[in-house]
C-alpha cells in the first residue's frame, strides 16, 4: 500500500491503514494531485475506506514457497489440500504452504466458489472440467489443469446442492 497524504495527518493515517501494507493499493487524501489509478479518501469517511480494504484484504492468502512470502488471490486457487498438520494452496503452476487449518480455509472460502469434497481437500469449483460417476456414490472431478480430485459420498449431498445438481 502507498499512502499519499498531508504531512500533518500522515502519522494518524499511518497507524489508522498499518494492516493493509501488503495490499496492491495507492491511497490519496483527498486535495492531492495524483495522476494515476488510486483510491480517493477524506478523514470523514476512513470507516469506508477501512471496510473495502478489508475486503480486499479478505481476497488474498498468504501461502509460502522456498522461503518465500506470497499473496495468492482467491481466484487463483485450484485447490487446497490438508496432509497431517499442513494445508498447501495449489495453483495452476505451483504448491504453497498456508498457515491456516482446512477447517478454517473451509469457513473463510464458503462464501466464494470453493466448497469441500472430501475430509483432505477444498475446492474451486470455477476450476472443474468435469465430473464422473464412480462406484459407491463417487465422483472423480477433473480440473483445469489436469489433476484428478475424488469427491467422497459424505460431501456429495451439499456438493450437487452448491451446483444446482439434480
Amino acid at each position: 500500500m502507498k499512502l499519499i497524504c498531508n504531512e500533518k495527518h500522515r502519522q494518524k493515517l499511518e497507524t489508522f491503514f498499518a494492516r493493509y501494507q501488503e495490499l496492491d493499493i495507492i491511497l490519496v487524501e483527498q486535495g492531492i494531485e495524483y495522476a494515476g489509478l488510486h483510491y480517493t479518501f477524506t478523514l470523514n469517511n476512513l470507516k469506508s475506506v477501512e471496510s473495502d480494504l478489508n475486503e480486499m484484504l479478505e481476497r488474498y492468502l498468504i501461502g509460502y514457497l522456498a522461503e518465500k512470502i506470497y499473496r495468492i488471490n482467491y481466484q487463483d486457487i485450484v485447490y487446497i489440500e490438508g496432509f497431517s498438520k499442513e494445508v498447501y494452496l495449489n495453483t495452476q503452476t505451483c504448491q504453497y504452504l498456508c498457515h491456516y487449518k482446512l477447517y478454517e480455509l473451509e469457513q473463510l472460502l464458503d462464501k466464494y466458489s470453493f466448497i469441500r469434497i472430501n475430509r483432505s481437500i477444498i475446492v474451486n469449483i470455477n476450476y472443474i472440467e468435469y465430473m464422473l460417476p464412480e462406484l459407491n456414490s463417487r465422483y472423480t472431478l477433473y480440473m483445469q489443469n489436469g489433476i484428478m480430485l475424488v469427491l467422497t459420498r459424505s460431501y456429495l449431498k451439499k456438493f450437487k446442492e452448491r451446483l444446482e445438481i439434480r
